[in-house]
């Protein structure tokens, strides 16, 4: 099974929390939300993850491909702000 999860978003609501990166890169109870995300997946059975995420996220850099968390994690940018219904249809190639 896989799973896609959306982090696309410029987190406008967010700010000043994510002036520096996305919210789901916000920090609770030592790593990132977004972490937590992934290892809830992991304990559920789901090991595929792709995740989508604008053209200047570093998420990529920080999340890496999953081996840290015991899955496999692909990643699709998407482009613009056309809305969570696009950027889910941006992920269907995986």
């Amino acid at each position: 099974m896989q799973a896609v999860l959306l982090a696309a978003g410029r987190s406008s609501r967010f700010v000043p929390f994510t002036d520096v990166s996305h919210k789901s890169m916000i920090g609770l109870c030592g790593k990132p939300i977004l972490a937590h995300t992934i290892s809830s997946l992991k304990k559920v059975g789901i090991t595929d993850i792709v995740i989508v995420v604008n053209e200047e996220s570093d998420i990529p850099e920080i999340i890496g491909k999953g081996k840290e968390f015991g899955v496999t994690i692909s990643y699709v940018t998407h482009v613009g702000a056309k809305g969570m219904g696009a950027a889910l249809l941006d992920a269907k190639e995986k």
